[in-house]
């Protein structure tokens, strides 16, 4: 078969998934979509830039269901995780029933809940089979620890089966490897199911690079058809208080992707998995030249992200924050803030935001790694 880049796996796997079991709601999605790539290829065409979208919608969107973790990871970027606050932010029934009404997403190719631990929270299966009905696409992501727990009579991984889930996203950390290898095999076929690993050549010996062929055979003997390779860069003189970012310690997930090294075990990963897994790697932290250019993110166009009360994220690897504008107001992704980093991405005569211009992804497209 050949190596295949792992969004392409992905992509393939929903789309079958999405017309096997096509529902008349779907169409909405699909043509917001087709809308979405046409815009796209015309902007890369023509030079023009919109940076605020009258007809598109979102595609993507992730719901943090909570603020609480099993885990209490020293890189996790949420805000506020397992604080005195953090409950404060669980998506209430009524608040999910309110985003599934609200006009601005009532054309979604996807709905992601992440976290928190998604498991933790008492609604995530109900979220899920409601979102289904008008979403050809849902997905969570979990580090799997507590499947084997039960709630009401039934095991997690039973009721997670029966659900209407098309994608797992599980985080493999130290705490969790026993579930991981007891409990997936367990899932049902019709999940795709994508393992991700943070890989560093830092001082967590868990996390080292050199480890990433072992993960490599774990995947794929464990009946993952994906599997994301991801590493965290430090970004200083980023105003968001990100914990990942400036307040914990990072010094333990250094860069890898120049490692001579780390290189060799990529190829070796390649050349063994890439007829039996879809494999996604880092992409090389580089300094930008910002000035005068356009960059390839298409983040803010695509998808947002939002919390329990409603604050937005223009990316996946923000953390939800008021200072990105609310769900529930008439601006919410077409404000400000949203115009202002489509046109720092966009535009050659504006400068990408602080955040953008340190990021890793910002000449890629995210989902194509």
């Amino acid at each position: 078969m050949g190596w295949k880049r792992g969004s392409d796996s992905v992509k393939w796997f929903l789309l079958k998934k999405g017309i096997r079991e096509f529902r008349l709601p779907y169409l909405r999605a699909y043509a917001n979509y087709a809308l979405f790539s046409a815009t796209h290829r015309l902007e890369k065409a023509s030079g023009i830039s919109f940076t605020r979208h009258r007809f598109l919608k979102p595609s993507s969107l992730l719901v943090q269901i909570n603020k609480v973790c099993n885990f209490s990871c020293v890189f996790c970027f949420v805000n506020e995780l397992n604080g005195n606050a953090a409950k404060e932010f669980d998506v209430t029934p009524a608040v999910f029933e309110r985003m599934l009404d609200q006009p601005l997403l009532n054309s979604l190719l996807r709905v992601g809940f992440t976290g928190g631990e998604p498991l933790l929270h008492p609604h995530l299966f109900d979220y899920i089979d409601k979102a289904k009905r008008t979403v050809p696409s849902v997905t969570i992501n979990t580090n799997f620890a507590l499947v084997g727990r039960t709630v009401g009579g039934e095991r997690r991984i039973d009721r997670l089966n029966r659900s209407s889930l098309d994608l797992i996203n599980i985080s493999l950390y130290e705490g969790n490897v026993q579930e991981i290898q007891e409990f997936v095999p367990q899932l049902n076929n019709r999940i795709y199911k994508r393992l991700s690993f943070v890989v560093s050549k830092g001082k967590d010996p868990f996390h080292h690079f050199e480890r990433m062929y072992e993960v490599a055979e774990m995947a794929a003997g464990l009946g993952f058809q994906g599997l994301y390779f991801q590493n965290f860069d430090t970004m200083e003189g980023v105003s968001e208080q990100k914990a990942n970012l400036n307040t914990m310690d990072t010094s333990g997930f250094v860069p890898v992707t120049r490692d001579e090294k780390y290189l060799a075990i990529k190829e070796r990963v390649k050349k063994d998995f890439g007829d039996r897994i879809a494999v996604s790697y880092p992409v090389a932290k580089k300094a930008f030249e910002t000035k005068g250019r356009r960059f390839n993110c298409y983040q803010p166009d695509f998808q947002i992200g939002v919390d329990g009360k409603g604050s937005l994220a223009p990316c996946c690897n923000l953390d939800r924050l008021p200072e990105y504008g609310n769900l529930f107001t008439d601006e919410n992704w077409n404000n400000e803030a949203f115009q202002r980093i489509r046109a720092g991405i966009k535009r050659k005569d504006v400068e990408p935001t602080p955040y953008c211009a340190s990021c890793t992804y910002l000449d890629v497209n995210l989902h194509d790694i």
